[in-house]
């Protein structure tokens, strides 16, 4: 990838990551796998690759000190995944190596409501379908006019099916400062509208962890934030923290109808862990189904809980879990938690 006159690399905003050992075994498959003609490879119509991706921007034009959105637009061939910023047991997150000009900046990247991929006895984190990751890039405050600027970058995301690959692709593009407005493109409107869309919404309550009693596994509580809140069903939790719970394992959950709260049981992975500390705030993403209008709509909220001591509601409300896996569960019985594991 080449500088263009006026960037800089931002190289430090990309994180190292460990591969883990199951990745791993699966990439040494791949080696074997591109032995194949492409030919053989480019049955899935998608060239070498099962996935077509594309950088888009939001508007074509820049405003001092403003704000340009791009969308990753990823495409996948039927039978294969990527993955989600915390992908579960295995995977990696799509990054990306920015290349920008001087005084510009790349935000966190914002992803559409995650989905659990089973493979084996392990859950993986992603999407299965076509995602868009949505990018903020801060503009600098000063610009000269008539300048043109250019924002590149590597991407860099792995796709999965049976085996899994490694790929990279790089992007440029370019923005002229003309000292106008900013001119959003109108044709990318409804498709940023889309993917906006698709985006967790921000919970409209305060939610909060504990620590569940005898127990190193937490409880997410969760007040009512609408009528009719104890018939959604399926809640899960993903979390944003990649060491926080067991992901292969169920998560109860239950109402306590005397305090209005949903109660979600995390089961923790830092059981005889050393060096693993609870976070004083956790984050994710906390998806339920709604069928109140006889079509099952899935629902995605981001939250970010803090710890607080544990309380005797929450003890005594997962102890009946416990007792009775079917008592006040929110639509799961033991049948779904197991299916939720699988």
């Amino acid at each position: 990838m080449t500088s263009k006159p006026n960037q800089v690399a931002r190289n430090g905003q990309r994180s190292a990551r460990p591969w883990p050992w199951l990745l791993v075994a699966l990439l040494v498959t791949f080696v074997a796998v591109t032995l194949m003609p492409i030919a053989a490879q480019a049955q899935h119509g998608y060239d070498s690759l099962p996935a077509r991706i594309a950088m888009v921007p939001e508007q074509t034009t820049l405003e001092p000190g403003g704000t340009v959105w791009l969308a990753l637009d990823i495409e996948l061939a039927p039978g294969w995944h990527t993955y989600w910023e915390n992908p579960g047991d295995s995977g990696l997150p799509t990054e990306i190596d920015w290349l920008l000009p001087e005084g510009f900046s790349a935000g966190e990247p914002l992803y559409p409501v995650p989905e659990r991929q089973p493979f084996g006895p392990i859950i993986n984190y992603g999407f299965d379908t076509r995602t868009t990751i949505l990018w903020p890039v801060q503009v600098a405050d000063d610009l000269e006019l008539g300048e043109t600027y250019y924002v590149s970058g590597q991407v860099d995301y792995l796709v999965c099916a049976e085996i899994c690959i490694p790929a990279q692709n790089s992007f440029d593009l370019d923005f002229t400062y003309t000292g106008a407005a900013p001119l959003i493109d109108s044709p990318m409107a409804p498709f940023f509208q889309e993917a906006r869309a698709n985006l967790p919404q921000p919970l409209p309550t305060q939610s909060q962890v504990a620590p569940l009693e005898g127990s190193d596994d937490l409880v997410l509580k969760i007040p009512a934030f609408v009528e009719g809140v104890d018939q959604l069903t399926d809640w899960y939790f993903f979390p944003t923290h990649e060491k926080l719970i067991d992901h292969g394992m169920p998560q109860e959950a239950i109402y306590n109808a005397e305090q209005q709260l949903v109660m979600i049981k995390l089961p923790a992975t830092w059981k005889g862990t050393e060096g693993i500390e609870r976070p004083a705030v956790i984050s994710g993403v906390v998806t339920m189904i709604d069928r109140s209008s006889g079509n099952p709509i899935r629902l995605g909220f981001s939250l970010d809980a803090p710890m607080v001591a544990a309380g005797s509601a929450v003890a005594a409300s997962m102890a009946l879990l416990a007792d009775d896996p079917g008592a006040d569960a929110l639509g799961i019985g033991l049948a779904g938690l197991l299916a939720m594991a699988f």
